[in-house]
C-alpha cells in the first residue's frame, strides 16, 4: 500500500509536440518532462511505429521553486511520419511512471514538383525501353530553392527485377532558373544494366534536410521524387552466320590492336608484344568477351592476364578489355594472323553487327648469326 501510495504522489509525466498537425515529409519535435526522481529512459518502442526516429536527447538539471529544489529531466526525440494519417503517440513507460497520450494528424505530403516548390526532384531514364544487360542512363535531378543543413541524398531503389547500378562520376551542381525563380541543381548520373526482362521501376529517391526558411523555425522535411518505369526487352537471337555469338547489347563495339615494333618483318624467336583492345560503350567491363585467337602454324601467341578499365563519358561508361600476347616466330616464311571478328548487337540501330580486326601478314626472317 505504501508503493501504491507512493506512485500515486509522484509527479506525472508532460509529453508534448511542437506541431500537432505536419505533413508526412515533415519532422516534429515530441518532449517528455518529468519532475523529480526518474528510474531509466522512456520505452521508445511504441514511437517507432509510426514513425522514424531521426534524433534523440535527453537533459536533467535542478530547479528552485519557492524555495524548493527539484530535478527536471526531460527527453526530446525528433520524429518523421512513415505515412499520412491520425495517429495517436501512446502513454510511453519511463520506469514506474507513464506519459500521456498524444493526437497527431498527418497531411499527405505535397509532390507537387514545380518551381512553387521550394524544393523538389526530377528523374530521367534513357531510353525507356532497353534491353537486358544493355546500359540505360538514369539521372537525378535535386532542384534547392531555400538554404539547408545536414541534408542527406538517398539514391533511388530499383524494383520489379535485379539490376547492377553504377554511379557515374561525382555529382554536379549548377545554377538554373524555373519560373523567374532561381534554383541550385544537384545532379547524380547512373548507369543501370538490368539482369532480366520485364518491368523495371525506379525510384522513389529520398532527399532529408534541415530546412532554414527566410521567416519561421527551421526543421527537417523529407523530400520524395516520383518513380519511372522501365520496359526490359529480352535478348535477341544471333544471327545465323554467328550461331554461337555472345550476346553484346552496346552502342559501339571496336576491336583494335598494338604493336610493340610496327615492322611487319619477325626474326625467328624474338619475340614480339601484340595487344588486342576490346572497347565498348555502354557496357560493363566485365561484360567485354575474351577475344579468340586462332593459331597459325610457324606463330606461336602466349597471353598474359588480361586488363580491364572504364571511363565516365557523357554517353556513360566506356570500357577497354586489353590482353598482351608474346608473339614468337618458329621457322622463317610469310605467316598472315588470322583476323578477328566479334558479333554485337547495336542497342540504337536495333541490328547485329561485326567488330573486326584484319589479318596481318608478317615476314618472317632468320634469326641472326650470333
Amino acid at each position: 500500500l505504501g508503493a501504491a501510495a507512493a506512485i500515486a504522489q509522484a509527479p506525472p509525466l508532460s509529453a508534448t509536440v511542437d506541431r500537432p498537425i505536419v505533413r508526412d515529409n515533415e519532422s516534429f519535435t515530441y518532449s517528455i518532462r518529468a519532475e523529480g526522481v526518474v528510474r531509466g529512459d522512456p520505452d521508445e518502442t511504441p514511437l517507432s511505429k509510426e514513425f522514424d526516429v531521426l534524433q534523440r536527447s535527453s537533459s536533467s538539471r535542478v530547479q528552485i521553486l519557492n524555495g524548493q529544489a527539484s530535478q527536471v529531466t526531460e527527453w526530446q526525440y525528433q520524429l518523421m511520419p512513415k505515412t499520412a494519417g491520425e495517429f495517436t503517440i501512446p502513454a510511453l513507460k519511463v520506469g514506474d511512471r507513464q506519459t500521456n497520450p498524444i493526437s497527431v494528424r498527418v497531411l499527405p505530403q505535397d509532390t507537387g514538383a514545380n518551381p512553387a516548390a521550394d524544393i523538389f526532384m526530377e528523374l530521367d531514364a534513357q531510353p525507356k525501353k532497353v534491353y537486358v544487360q544493355s546500359q540505360m542512363l538514369f539521372t537525378l535531378r535535386l532542384f534547392i530553392g531555400v538554404s539547408t543543413g545536414r541534408a542527406t541524398l538517398t539514391p533511388p531503389e530499383v524494383t520489379g527485377g535485379e539490376a547492377i547500378v553504377e554511379r557515374l562520376g561525382e555529382d554536379s551542381q549548377y545554377q538554373t532558373t524555373r519560373a523567374g525563380r532561381t534554383f541550385i541543381v544537384r545532379e547524380r548520373r547512373f548507369a543501370v544494366f538490368p539482369q532480366a526482362a520485364g518491368k523495371l521501376t525506379i525510384g522513389p529517391a529520398t532527399f532529408e534536410a534541415m530546412v532554414i526558411p527566410d521567416r519561421g523555425f527551421s526543421r527537417v522535411q523529407r523530400f520524395r521524387s516520383g518513380v519511372v518505369d522501365v520496359d526490359v526487352q529480352p535478348a535477341v537471337a544471333p544471327p545465323a552466320q554467328f550461331p554461337d555469338a555472345a550476346w553484346l547489347p552496346a552502342q559501339r563495339v571496336t576491336l583494335s590492336e598494338e604493336w610493340s615494333d610496327a615492322s611487319t618483318e619477325l626474326p625467328v624467336g624474338v619475340p614480339r608484344t601484340r595487344k588486342i583492345i576490346v572497347e565498348g560503350l555502354g557496357l560493363l567491363e566485365t561484360q567485354l568477351p575474351d577475344v579468340s585467337i586462332a593459331q597459325q602454324p610457324g606463330i606461336r601467341e602466349y597471353a598474359d592476364q588480361p586488363e580491364l578499365n572504364r571511363e565516365v563519358t557523357a554517353d556513360g561508361l566506356l570500357s577497354r578489355r586489353s590482353v598482351s600476347l608474346a608473339v614468337i616466330a618458329q621457322q622463317p616464311g610469310d605467316v598472315t594472323l588470322a583476323g578477328v571478328r566479334l558479333p554485337w548487337w547495336n542497342v540504337k540501330e536495333r541490328r547485329w553487327e561485326v567488330a573486326e580486326l584484319p589479318p596481318r601478314t608478317l615476314k618472317i626472317t632468320p634469326s641472326a648469326e650470333p
